[in-house]
C-alpha cells in the first residue's frame, strides 16, 4: 500500500509475493547482504556437546521429551524445555518449516518475545534447549553452551560435527544458515537507496561482521592459526 519503501527479512521474496508486486505494478529490488545461522543451546550443566539433525527434529518436534531418551547427552533424566521465539518471529519460520520441514506446529516449554529471552531462559534452567539466530550471541551468558551440529556435507574437512562459527557458515559447513535481504522499491531512490547502498559497502558489511553475521557483498579472508 505504498507505506514500506525497504524490508530486511531471513529470506528471499516468495513467488506469490512477486506476483502481487507485479500485479501492482511495484519494481523491487532485491540486495543479498549477510548470512546468518540458527545457534542452538543447553545450559553448561548439560553434558552435551554435539548434535544430530535427527535429534533436534525429535526433541522440537516433541517425539523425544526427556533427556534420557537423546544419546547425544547421556543425562540420567529429567523433562527437556525447549525455548523458543513465538510463531511470527523469523528464527521460528526458519527452523520449523525450512530446516526441521515439521507438519504440526511444536508446543514448546516457552515462548519467549526475543532471542534474549530465550537465551536467559536457558542460562537458567539447567533443563533446557533453546534455538535462536547466531546473531544474538553477541551478547551471551556464562552459563550457556552452544552445540557443534552434524555435517551434512562430505566437504566439511571430515569432521562429523561444526561448531558454529562465521568461517564455517561461509564455507558452508554448518547445516542451519541461511540468507539475509533487503528489499526497496525501485521507484524510490533517496534514503531506501542510500542505506541498502551502506549496508552493501565495506563499511556495512564490515559492521555485519562484527555482529557475528557473515557478509554476503565484500571478499571473505580467513586467516588459520597453526598451533605448535
Amino acid at each position: 500500500n505504498d507505506t514500506v519503501r525497504i524490508i530486511c527479512i531471513d529470506r528471499r521474496v516468495n513467488e506469490e509475493e512477486w506476483q502481487v508486486a507485479k500485479a501492482a505494478e511495484i519494481g523491487i529490488v532485491e540486495t543479498k547482504i549477510a548470512e546468518d545461522a540458527l545457534a542452538v543451546l543447553v545450559h553448561k550443566q548439560n553434558p552435551m556437546r554435539n548434535a544430530t539433525l535427527a535429534t533436534l527434529s525429535d526433541i522440537v518436534s516433541g517425539a523425544k521429551t526427556s533427556w534420557s531418551e537423546v544419546p547425544e547427552s547421556k543425562w540420567p533424566g529429567g523433562r527437556i524445555e525447549v525455548a523458543l521465539t513465538g510463531r511470527n518471529s523469523g528464527t521460528y519460520e526458519i527452523l520449523t518449516r525450512r530446516f526441521l520441514k515439521l507438519t504440526n506446529d511444536p508446543a514448546p516449554a516457552y515462548i519467549a518475545e526475543t532471542s534474549r529471552s530465550v537465551m536467559e531462559y536457558v542460562n537458567a534452567h539447567p533443563q533446557a534447549l533453546g534455538i535462536i539466530s547466531a546473531a544474538a550471541l553477541q551478547d551471551s551468558l556464562p552459563n550457556l553452551h552452544v552445540l557443534a551440529l552434524q555435517a551434512v556435507d562430505s566437504t566439511a574437512a571430515g569432521r562429523p560435527f561444526v561448531m558454529l562459527h562465521q568461517a564455517n557458515v561461509h564455507r558452508g559447513y554448518y547445516p542451519w544458515h541461511y540468507s539475509l535481504y533487503m528489499y526497496r522499491l525501485e521507484q524510490f531512490t533517496g534514503i531506501a537507496l542510500g542505506f541498502t547502498a551502506f549496508v552493501a559497502s565495506a563499511p556495512g558489511q564490515k559492521m555485519l561482521l562484527d555482529a557475528k553475521l557473515v557478509p554476503a557483498t565484500m571478499p571473505i579472508r580467513i586467516v588459520q592459526i597453526k598451533e605448535n
